[in-house]
């Protein structure tokens, strides 16, 4: 009995002699091609292997090693080219009759991301025979700015309106062929650049691409190990498709929620004229109104609390110009609103998060969470925090609890309670997590 091992792919003088003829076959192929391979027949059982510095010869030993110790099994795989000298390309003879399925081998094979090889984590994804005009237009990209530039940003992999934004790559991606693997090429050299740049993927935004298929992103976790957000909005996908991806602990935005519906037309609500039996006027009634105790505010020393400081620069911030807070948040963000019950807080109710009762409202990443405090609070807000409690979790993460009112745009004081999850690396802090709870003042 064999063992394998998922960080290293284990080696065995035993398997050698029983890999003579393939890696005969595959070096003849691969020197009948290693000066122009034929991508334009290249078949759609075909994958691609990086980062760069992968030894091509680790791979022509190794690949087989593995289906043997693993199935006991070697399918006739041979290294097809080396696309830029740089990524080397395997594919599956299909000429030859297998006992083993096209689909369960790429299985396998993409299964090998994030398995070591050469002191590096191995990238594995599907290509076809478009290969090599996608891998011109995006990394011999002479634009300005180029393709590079315009899709990572800060933790952020920004692929959404890959067909609006560059129109050049819709005849290379095809999402409702399965023979067509352009969009998983673009994950790969995009995997490819931030590994080989020390880049950290935590966000991917995979919105409006009219995907209908999740399949190249079912190993994302592997090529991205930051990863905790795909936002997959304006897709024909529902959170289904994404059972397996969520097990590896990614959140999965596939909708809008409530925050980009136009507020309610309340010009447009039946009015009722009250009906008076008597036509003498009747003077107002003259009524107590009880005042609300006003809050002090409470002042926020920066030298308590290793967070005070951001919390003070974030709260300044948000009192002046709201539509400028979303530095304060990090890449993979949330947001979620609560509300008390009353006629004072119906305006707040449609921002409800409330899974019990199915609204599933939250906002994700920095734009959309500053374009929600925007629909909420106007351009600016003015909390004065009454109480606060702050608890350092663990190391560089921290719980800050504040409690408070604000007068809203009806000039209406609101209670609030104010939940902010905050992370810290050496000097820089984000807002990882906002939740914020509306509710009536005591009289």
């Amino acid at each position: 009995m064999y063992g394998y091992n998922n960080n290293q792919f284990a080696s065995n003088n035993y398997y050698n002699n029983n890999f003579n003829n393939f890696n005969n076959n595959n070096n003849n192929n691969y020197n009948n091609n290693q000066n122009a391979p034929n991508w334009s027949k290249l078949n759609p059982n075909s994958w691609v292997f990086g980062p760069k510095g992968i030894s091509n010869q680790s791979l022509d030993s190794v690949l087989p090693r593995f289906f043997n110790m693993k199935y006991n099994y070697t399918p006739n795989i041979y290294r097809y080219g080396i696309l830029d000298n740089n990524y080397p390309i395997y594919t599956l003879n299909t000429k030859v009759k297998s006992n083993k399925k096209p689909n369960e081998i790429s299985r396998d094979l993409l299964d090998c991301s994030g398995k070591e090889l050469d002191g590096q984590d191995l990238i594995v994804m599907k290509v076809d025979k478009n290969v090599h005009f996608i891998y011109d237009l995006i990394m011999n990209d002479t634009r300005s700015p180029t393709f590079l530039s315009q899709v990572y940003s800060k933790g952020v992999l920004n692929l959404s309106n890959l067909q609006t934004r560059f129109p050049e790559l819709l005849r290379y991606i095809n999402t409702n062929d399965r023979n067509h693997h352009g969009i998983d090429f673009i994950l790969f050299l995009m995997a490819c650049y931030c590994v080989e740049n020390k880049h950290n993927v935590q966000v991917i935004n995979i919105s409006n691409n009219n995907l209908t298929s999740v399949r190249a992103f079912k190993t994302l976790k592997l090529l991205f190990p930051s990863l905790a957000t795909i936002v997959a909005e304006g897709n024909n996908l529902d959170g289904k498709n994404f059972e397996k991806i969520k097990q590896s602990g990614v959140v999965i935005q596939v909708s809008i929620g409530g925050y980009n519906k136009p507020l309610p037309d309340f010009s447009k609500c039946k009015k009722h004229n009250p009906y008076l039996a008597d036509e003498n006027e009747m003077s107002p009634p003259n009524l107590i109104q009880p005042e609300i105790e006003p809050i002090v505010p409470l002042e926020i020393n920066p030298n308590d609390f290793p967070a005070n400081p951001f919390l003070i620069s974030f709260l300044q911030q948000a009192k002046t110009r709201l539509d400028s807070i979303e530095s304060f948040f990090s890449p993979s963000s949330t947001m979620s609103v609560t509300t008390e019950s009353g006629t004072q807080l119906m305006f707040y109710t449609q921002f409800n998060r409330n899974i019990i009762r199915g609204q599933n409202n939250f906002a994700s990443g920095p734009e959309n969470i500053k374009n929600l405090h925007i629909l909420i609070f106007g351009t600016a807000w003015n909390f004065a925090v009454s109480r606060m409690q702050y608890h350092e979790l663990m190391a560089n993460l921290y719980v800050m609890v504040l409690h408070g009112s604000f007068l809203d745009r009806n000039q209406i004081l609101i209670g609030f309670d104010l939940s902010l999850m905050i992370a810290r690396n050496a000097d820089t802090f984000w807002i990882t997590n906002e939740q914020i709870h509306f509710r009536s003042l005591e009289r």
